[in-house]
């Protein structure tokens, strides 16, 4: 007789002096980490220098002002985009403002890995950088988080003006990699900040007003010089993004690997 076990069962086998006992367990097993794809955008980030960043799971892509400094180079995982120093222009890499990336409120998230290698002087790094609108592309609200200056997490309103800061725990050192969690919760309306998988840190504020819903929203990563004057040198890797949910705890120990870091799927 052979003995068959589902993939959601374990059996336990013992050999008492009465006889072979065979004990079977079945519960249910969730699916795999980001199985859920319908609020989830993973850029990858393995592109050539002069192609647009494009969305593994919806294909929305990200397209750069200039080749010249988005380039491929080695990242955490593969390759990613190295921005390198650029006294004369800012660098821009964002989506076009899409009913893909709308907002119909749960809160959104975002991973990435970063490696600063240049501090450069009053510039800002925002990675990631969303933007939500409506139907007739109106802005409504924003999220941004500046990995240099200080590391801040900010949520605003464009009506009203209000907004919701919250400073990074941690501040990149130069060289190393971070992995760096982002995010607004619906549910207590505060910004949150979480660094290589560790712990959450939320802010002391919260959002008065919900998240208005967004007919379109829009991402990227932004690199703005002051005057262009600034000399920023950085590598961002796998950018993952939730709009109208939060990732689960499975979620995030599945991203950030150990360490080491994973691609989609």
């Amino acid at each position: 007789m052979a003995l068959v076990v589902k993939p959601s069962c374990s059996v336990e086998v013992s050999v008492p002096a009465s006889g072979l006992r065979v004990v079977p367990s079945c519960a249910d097993i969730p699916g795999p980490p980001f199985s859920d794809t319908a609020t989830l955008f993973w850029w990858p980030f393995e592109e050539a220098s002069d192609a647009p960043r494009v969305d593994a799971v919806h294909t929305v892509p990200l397209a750069v002002d200039d080749g010249l400094f988005n380039l491929q180079a080695a990242a955490k995982v593969g390759n990613g985009v190295s921005f390198t120093p650029n006294p004369n222009q800012y660098i821009i890499m964002q989506s076009a403002i899409t009913e893909a990336l709308a907002y119909a409120g749960g809160g959104f998230d975002a991973m990435f890995w970063l490696k600063i290698n240049t501090y450069g002087a009053s510039s800002q790094v925002l990675v990631p950088r969303f933007r939500f609108y409506d139907a007739d592309e109106n802005q409504l609200s924003g999220f941004t988080f500046d990995a240099f200056n200080a590391g801040v997490a900010s949520i605003f309103s464009s009506n009203n003006g209000e907004s919701v800061g919250l400073a990074s725990p941690t501040v990149p050192e130069i060289g190393v990699w971070y992995c760096f969690r982002v995010f607004y919760d619906d549910s207590d309306k505060k910004v949150g900040i979480q660094v290589n998988n560790g712990s959450v840190t939320k802010s002391d504020d919260a959002y008065v007003a919900a998240m208005p819903v967004a007919a379109k929203g829009q991402c990227g990563v932004w690199h703005l010089g002051s005057g262009g004057g600034s000399l920023d040198d950085f590598i961002v890797d796998e950018l993952v993004c939730r709009i109208g949910s939060l990732f689960t705890p499975a979620e995030i120990i599945s991203y950030f690997n150990s360490g080491s870091g994973r691609t989609y799927p």
